[in-house]
């Protein structure tokens, strides 16, 4: 069945993984420049370092995890995918291999960064009684419903690629 799919539109796959490939090495590229373009202009614009150094460990590395590097990571992973499908003979690409691994730190990375902020919320506005709990209430929501949808592409990654290399052995 995947391989009568696979036949069937081999040429919009093998699009699709050329504009995956080149789109998420686009995106890793475009992630390290923005970082660093970032630190030059805070370098340059921030004369005190206490602030540059709190703005810098706050923000930077969270929109680089955040944005640029998963989604690179998973536009890679998508197009190895796709080129997993188009040939017989090729084994799974590393971020393909190690996807739902890479989610699961990912994970943990996403949580530790929340559980601080909501920290750092909590004891900022500790004394504002009116829409405080809503927002906590509502951005714990969100973080869940994120956590929740990572973990399980992680598990369908992890128990999806071994299937598709049996369904392989038996064509």
């Amino acid at each position: 069945m995947v391989q009568a799919f696979v036949e069937k539109n081999r040429k919009l796959l093998q699009f699709y993984y050329w504009a995956t490939r080149v789109g998420g090495w686009l995106f890793l590229s475009l992630a390290s420049l923005a970082v660093a373009g970032h630190s030059v202009a805070l370098a340059t614009r921030i004369g005190d370092w206490e602030e540059f150094s709190r703005y810098y460990l706050r923000d930077v590395p969270w929109a680089l995890l955040s944005n640029g590097l998963p989604t690179g990571l998973l536009v890679l992973g998508m197009s190895q995918f796709i080129k997993y499908l188009l040939e017989t003979e090729v084994r799974p690409g590393w971020i393909l291999r190690n996807g739902d691994k890479l989610l699961y730190a990912y994970t943990a990375i996403v949580i530790s960064y929340y559980c601080w902020i909501s920290a750092s919320e909590v004891i900022s506005h500790f004394g504002e009684p009116y829409d405080f709990p809503a927002r906590l209430i509502l951005s714990a929501i969100f973080i869940l419903v994120k956590l929740l949808a990572l973990l399980g592409v992680a598990q369908i990654l992890r128990r999806a690629i071994p299937v598709l290399d049996e369904s392989r052995t038996l064509i």
